[in-house]
């Protein structure tokens, strides 16, 4: 099962956009993880980078694919993606032209194949920069912790 570090549970969006992880159930090795990243945000928002930290021994990312939060725009999403293996880092981008995006959704869909078995390693959306409607760099997001169970 996914361990989400404390915080308090979604209510309702937040001025300073928000990041939450949702999982999936332990995954056995050699099995995949499935993750989202989710956002929260009254205020718009055109654009918000990730930048995903986790441990390479223990799991090896597969793919990260956009999430609906910004599509609900109707706009066409730019999304690119960067999954450095070795240091353990997925890096992306994404931006949608117009006023951007306000409420809950996921932002982000991960996979990762399980490598060897832990009771618990930590992925982490690092802190960011959500940019708003025109563009320009808003508030900037807090760190987002999940923990990821891998049995034998």
């Amino acid at each position: 099962t996914y361990t989400p570090a404390p915080t308090a549970p979604a209510t309702s969006p937040t001025a300073t956009p928000t990041l939450r992880w949702e999982g999936s159930p332990p995954a056995k090795v050699g099995g995949i993880v499935k993750l989202k990243l989710n956002v929260s945000a009254a205020d718009a928002i055109s654009a918000l980078p990730v930048q995903v930290k986790y441990d390479p021994t223990v799991l090896e990312a597969v793919d990260a694919r956009a999430g609906r939060f910004l599509a609900q725009s109707g706009k066409k999403v730019d999304f690119t993606k960067r999954i450095v293996g070795a240091s353990g880092m997925i890096f992306v981008t994404q931006n949608v032209a117009g006023d951007g995006a306000r409420g809950e959704g996921d932002l982000v869909e991960f996979e990762f194949k399980a490598l060897k078995p832990v009771p618990s390693s930590l992925v982490t959306a690092l802190p960011t920069m959500a940019a708003g409607s025109t563009g320009r760099p808003t508030q900037q997001t807090a760190a987002a912790l999940i923990g990821v169970t891998v049995t034998p």
